[in-house]
């Protein structure tokens, strides 16, 4: 399959001193990066996400970003509620 990505000038020079730094051509680091993306995203039904606590109770700020990404991507496609739908009695409209 063949995929035509527009980069920005940025992205462009991010993907470019990669591909530099590894000795790679820059088609085959974007594949790479495409297959890895598309493995991690799709194919697999509970991404890993690195713990952003650990199991001694460390947090982990370095790891933030990824699962904060992670649920971004989760939410993309969420209804957005009404306000209405947000409200103390809407939500515990059944119990105190």
């Amino acid at each position: 399959m063949t995929i035509r990505i527009e980069l920005t000038s940025d992205e462009e020079m991010v993907l470019r001193e990669q591909a530099a730094r590894q000795g790679r051509p820059v088609e085959e680091l974007a594949g790479d990066a495409i297959r890895l993306l598309v493995h991690e995203y799709f194919a697999s039904p509970t991404p890993h996400l690195p713990r952003v606590v650990d199991e001694a109770g460390a947090f982990h700020p370095e790891h933030w970003d990824t699962v904060m990404a992670s649920i971004t991507r989760g939410s993309a496609h969420a209804p957005v509620l009404p306000a209405e739908a947000l409200t103390r009695a809407a939500l515990y409209g059944d119990h105190d």
